[in-house]
């Protein structure tokens, strides 16, 4: 499987946005945040995004829903269901082929040793950057997306 097949795969499973980086790009990052401490045979990372809807914000820029809009189909939904069921798909493709690929969400856990920073993943995969105000922009979406990872043993 290489970097073209797993970019249509991702968009068949419902990615908006993805990117594959090399481990090397890695490189320097503290223990507690990087790819290796968590899969030590990670040859790669792919990064997954989903669009924000433009609709999700409709309730906020009114002042009439936050919950029910943006915080359903924004965040919790977009990222417990959507997201993860893309992620979960393309880590299921990608072992077909018997390599390993592990999944994981832009949440943070205080629980746990490994903490993923997304801004620095989305970007080494060559999606958007970081912005003046601190918020992780792509060309495509602005600040509308959410991001799941996948640590692979793909080259």
């Amino acid at each position: 499987m290489n970097s073209a097949d797993i970019k249509a795969a991702a968009r068949r499973f419902g990615a908006d946005l993805v990117g594959i980086a090399p481990i090397a790009r890695f490189d320097g990052l503290p223990e507690s945040s990087d790819p290796r401490s968590f899969a030590p045979d990670t040859r790669s990372v792919i990064t997954v995004g989903h669009r924000i809807l433009r609709g999700a914000f409709r309730g906020i820029e009114e002042g009439t829903s936050f919950h029910n809009t943006y915080g359903c189909f924004g965040v919790n939904w977009s990222e417990a269901f959507f997201l993860a069921q893309t992620v979960h798909d393309l880590c299921h493709e990608i072992e077909e082929t018997g390599a390993e690929a592990v999944p994981l969400l832009s949440r943070e856990y205080e629980e746990n040793k490994f903490v993923p920073d997304y801004k620095f993943y989305a970007h080494a995969c060559g999606v958007g950057s970081v912005g003046k105000g601190g918020f992780f922009l792509t060309p495509e979406y602005g600040h509308r997306q959410r991001f799941g990872f996948i640590f692979t043993t793909l080259e």
